[in-house]
């Protein structure tokens, strides 16, 4: 019998005791032996844990697993859910796999099986066959086990690869529209360049955050700037303005630094040829966290338009002066005619008054006209 002792220790043991009745110098007595089986115990009881540990293991997977011999015996089978087996467990338990599947499915997994025990390591592959009047795809994967057995871990992704297929869609779809939005904003941005060379608008962006710069071709058509020298320098821009008009400039940053996002001026610049040139700017700041972190600007040289403008001008003076020297002419003339013939028609009515009657012939003719 199996039994637990004290020792005077304290310490418990386990111990094995069997006994037998016999005669010892003429008196009947108990021959008791006894074995200590602590150990033995001790081992059961982790191999008890370590299979139930197993056994939990095994119900909690997702998957189907089973157990089979080199030829593709079922020798075991386990599942959380035992109908998810292509049929009775107790229907296939000791049978092939060609005796389960069909032949071209059966000789694709013990195909498998016998590369994982030859190898010994595991292998995985998938398959696809009518389950249950469903077309499904499984994942199997195949590790050895003991001598000459290997287990079958079988999942099904049926599902997944649905949904995979789903994504790869999804993924193609949103390429072939990443494709066409792409071709659109190259084609937008290739009128918007045209756009600007035809208006000879520039486009200066500048960061405050990093103070990166950067200029359109036109910009450096506008400046009369080689793009080998790259965009000017805070330094360079404003020794590039104008004197008179840098007051204005720095007023007009300050108003966009502190809160004004829209902007428009004239200002009057000196080009790396030392050219004088009127440039239009529109300034739009972008903020970010209720602070201008970047300036957006757009360039018009109006060298041309106030040329014109001041010939313009000069033309119309001259024309107001002309004007005012044909009044003085006229005026000057008018009283110079005025007065002697003032005197011509006073005398002819004073002569048409004294003459006789007979000898108005000629007075009555001038004074009729």
């Amino acid at each position: 019998m199996e039994t637990s002792v004290t020792l005077l220790s304290g310490e418990i043991r386990h111990v094995l005791m069997w006994g037998e009745l016999i005669e010892y110098y003429g008196e009947e007595c108990i021959l008791l032996e006894i074995i200590d089986i602590t150990e033995k115990k001790i081992q059961e009881e982790k191999i008890r844990l370590q299979n139930e540990k197993v056994k939990a293991i095994l119900h909690s997977l997702p998957d189907k697993l089973f157990i089979h011999d080199e030829e593709g015996t079922f020798l075991e089978a386990y599942t959380t859910n035992p109908d998810g087996y292509i049929e009775p467990k107790e229907n296939f338990i000791g049978k092939k796999l060609s005796d389960v599947f069909p032949p071209e499915i059966a000789a694709l997994n013990l195909t498998y099986l016998k590369e994982c025990l030859q190898r010994r390591e595991p292998v995985s592959h998938e398959f696809s066959t009518d389950y249950k009047g469903t077309f499904s795809t499984f994942e199997v994967r195949i590790v050895p086990f003991m001598d000459n057995l290997a287990i079958r871990f079988v999942r099904d992704i049926t599902k997944s690869k649905e949904n995979e297929k789903k994504i790869l869609e999804l993924n193609s779809s949103l390429e072939r529209r990443i494709a066409e939005r792409t071709n659109e904003l190259q084609s937008n941005q290739d009128k918007l360049m045209l756009s600007q060379k035809i208006a000879q608008m520039g486009v200066w962006e500048f960061n405050t955050q990093n103070d990166q710069v950067n200029w359109s071709e036109e910009t450096y058509k506008i400046f009369v700037r080689s793009p080998e020298k790259g965009p000017y320098t805070f330094k360079e821009l404003l020794d590039s303005i104008y004197p008179e008009d840098r007051e204005q400039f720095e007023k007009r940053g300050y108003s966009m630094i502190h809160g004004e996002t829209l902007n428009s001026f004239v200002l009057r610049h000196y080009t790396d040829k030392g050219n004088l040139k009127w440039i239009k700017y529109y300034i739009k700041g972008v903020a970010t966290e209720g602070e201008v972190t970047q300036f957006m600007e757009t360039l018009l040289d109006i060298t041309a338009e106030r040329e014109v403008q001041r010939r313009l001008g000069e033309a119309v003076h001259e024309a107001e002066e002309t004007n005012k020297a044909k009044s003085i002419f006229l005026a000057n003339m008018s009283h110079e005619i005025r007065t002697p013939l003032n005197s011509i028609i006073g005398f002819s009515e004073l002569l048409y008054h004294t003459i006789k009657d007979d000898k108005k012939t000629f007075t009555d003719r001038f004074h009729s006209e």
